[in-house]
């Protein structure tokens, strides 16, 4: 009977060797660190593309995780597409627009797109009189506009004829 009890001690010792084995090899084999993806990062926060110059302007990505879409906030201003880590932007109409770049883990970068162009003025008023130290306001089409006058120093200058007091 000694040599039964003897027995099966050894084996119920075998066993729970074996599974506290099983254990430790199980939790200390989950030892990799989880992947880290980097935030993206482009090299431009504004882009402001001169219509009467080109229609076309870029920035860079200049880090990320691949895999990159480009999403604009307004269509009819710009459009972009996206070659390797360079976005082309396209300009459409004056305008502003956000670009959005965005790549496979979800992180995003945004730019401001600014398009400008000449625009025509007209002026509503034919003719206007002005004196020295006035100023006045008058409408413009399409919007309103700062116009600054740049003037002569000789028109700045009182008349030879007035007098100084001191």
């Amino acid at each position: 009977m000694n040599y039964k009890l003897e027995n099966t001690m050894k084996r119920n010792i075998i066993y729970l060797a074996g599974i506290a084995l099983c254990a430790i090899g199980l939790f200390s084999g989950c030892d990799e660190d989880l992947p880290s993806y980097a935030n993206l990062t482009v090299n431009a926060e504004t882009l402001t593309i001169n219509l009467d110059e080109t229609t076309e302007g870029s920035f860079s990505i200049v880090e990320g995780n691949g895999g990159y879409k480009v999403n604009s906030s307004d269509a009819t201003v710009a459009t972009a597409v996206i070659s390797g880590n360079e976005v082309i932007v396209t300009g459409l109409e004056y305008g502003t627009a956000t670009l959005t770049v965005t790549d496979w883990t979800k992180k995003s970068a945004n730019v401001k797109i600014i398009v400008d162009q000449e625009q025509e003025l007209v002026i509503k008023t034919s003719s206007t009189t002005m004196f020295f130290g006035e100023s006045k306001l008058s409408k413009y089409i399409p919007e309103t506009v700062d116009i600054v006058l740049l003037l002569p120093t000789s028109l700045l200058q009182p008349p030879k004829s007035a007098k100084t007091v001191k």
